[in-house]
């Protein structure tokens, strides 16, 4: 994994009081919430004996271990072993917990070393968090993570995966332009059909897992698409549209969108082909790149460099889980 980054992890309103188990980034996490609201994360073991801490409790804003209910504030500190309840509680017995914030309707998780502002999590403006007409779900991948985010790059692949659903897209890209910074991209361009129709579409890059998809001016969509582990991807979405801005029928019409896109484009028509790529992984020299790749290409030649220049920081990050 690339670190030093902020990754979404799950939607907010699926962490309550009750232990959430999570595997994200290929750490078993345990995430709750305390007294005051606020989300704690740590690794999905008791520093006792290792048993699962999802599969326990929460009891004053504490998890509570099933096994021998040892319990443990937020910042992971032990505060109760009923065994010897009159003696002192060794300074090891304590969680490795993990920083998390919430922004954007997400639990987020710094993966690196020294934390991050809250304020720095990646966002597109575009996405209004008040907008009354969005709609966000979320669809696991047996797919690498970067397959996904390379091939949400490559809206050619539309009239040949997808001409069932618009027989008229055009196979050629057209003013392909391509602009990158600091690791954001952003690319634009037209699919032209031999009949001259052209269909516009934009695809931007936030680091390390945020893209903004516009294929024509009706819909758009922000898509974060967070490793499960090698093999898995967590892939979230909010999508929006100006076709409808009632609120109600707004958020209907983006949710009914969003319903096809899981189960029919995504389940029926692309997972099929991501998860039979090869190699598994997105990188460079591992394929091919045509010209209406560039945008792609930047992305792969980016996190070569990112995975290159971060491989101790990211495995200080997994050392620490063993």
């Amino acid at each position: 994994m690339i670190s030093e980054r902020w990754y979404a992890l799950c939607e907010a309103k699926s962490v309550s009081n009750k232990p959430t188990a999570l595997r994200r980034l290929g750490l078993d996490l345990v995430l709750w919430r305390g007294t005051d609201g606020q989300v704690a994360a740590a690794m999905d073991r008791c520093p006792h004996k290792g048993a699962r801490l999802s599969t326990g409790s929460v009891c004053a804003g504490e998890l509570v271990c099933p096994y021998h209910g040892f319990s443990f504030a937020a910042g992971g500190r032990c505060t109760k072993i009923p065994v010897h309840p009159n003696q002192p509680i060794p300074n090891a017995m304590r969680l490795r917990t993990l920083p998390v914030a919430q922004a954007h309707g997400l639990i987020w998780l710094w993966y690196g070393a020294a934390v991050a502002d809250p304020a720095t999590i990646p966002w597109f403006d575009e996405m209004d968090d008040r907008s009354r007409t969005a709609y966000s779900s979320s669809l696991e991948y047996p797919v690498h993570y970067s397959r996904i985010i390379e091939s949400n790059f490559d809206v050619y692949h539309f009239p040949f995966v997808h001409r069932s659903i618009d027989p008229g897209m055009g196979e050629e890209v057209v003013d392909l332009m391509v602009e990158a910074q600091d690791g954001a991209i952003n690319t634009r361009g037209f699919l032209q059909n031999k009949r001259g129709r052209r269909t516009a579409f934009a695809v931007n890059f936030l680091p390390p897992n945020l893209q903004l998809l516009r294929l024509s001016s009706l819909f758009f969509g922000v898509i974060i698409s967070t490793p499960i582990d090698d093999a898995r991807t967590w892939v979230w979405s909010r999508y929006d549209q100006t076709v409808l801005r009632w609120p109600i029928v707004g958020r209907w019409l983006s949710a009914l969108v969003l319903w096809f896109e899981w189960s029919v484009v995504q389940s029926r028509q692309d997972i099929p082909i991501l998860r039979e790529l090869e190699p598994r992984q997105a990188q460079p020299g591992g394929n091919v790149w045509v010209g209406a790749d560039r945008g792609a290409a930047r992305y792969v030649q980016w996190r070569a460099r990112q995975l290159r220049e971060h491989a101790d920081a990211a495995a200080a990050v997994l050392q620490a889980d063993r």
